[in-house]
């Protein structure tokens, strides 16, 4: 497992805080109530780093709702984080 960057785990702890399990949403109004997480972070830095997790296969960007999935490598990820 690669290191993720500073932004992909800010993003990543929000999942955890809010203990989003793998096959299970995390809406962009949930997202939001985090986002003093990364206030000092361009907003195109977020969206990279979404694409990232994405492209890492951590977690589904829907396409019907602004919302994100978390996959079963996202969930282990966060498994992970705990220990």
């Amino acid at each position: 497992m690669t290191d993720l960057t500073a932004t992909a785990k800010k993003i990543m702890e929000v999942f955890g805080y809010f203990k989003i399990k793998a096959d299970d949403t995390l809406s962009l109004r949930l997202f939001l109530t985090r986002k003093y997480l990364w206030r000092n972070i361009e907003d195109e830095e977020v969206h990279g780093a979404l694409k990232e997790l994405a492209e890492r296969g951590y977690i589904q960007m829907m396409d019907d709702e602004p919302q994100w999935k978390l996959l079963n490598a996202g969930a282990e990820y966060l498994k992970q984080q705990k220990r």
